[in-house]
């Protein structure tokens, strides 16, 4: 998995966005152990003309246990 790989390599933070109306994403995101950490209003303007908002989701190394492969807790 890319979250336990990143902590592996020494990476002390892992981050990801998605627009908000993505739903797919966002429970990928949440699946693999990242949590919501920004919600953005009309963060993005898309290729159709509109206003997009937008998420972020993170997680720090050490609140992922490399043993069990997932958040710690």
């Amino acid at each position: 998995e890319l979250v336990t790989a990143a902590f592996e390599l020494g990476v002390r933070r892992v981050e990801a966005g998605c627009f908000a109306e993505n739903a797919g994403s966002r429970r990928v995101m949440e699946k693999v152990g990242l949590r919501q950490e920004g919600y953005y209003v009309r963060e993005s303007l898309h290729r159709d003309g509109t206003w997009r908002d937008g998420m972020s989701f993170g997680l720090l190394a050490d609140e992922w246990d490399l043993e069990a492969r997932r958040p710690r807790g």
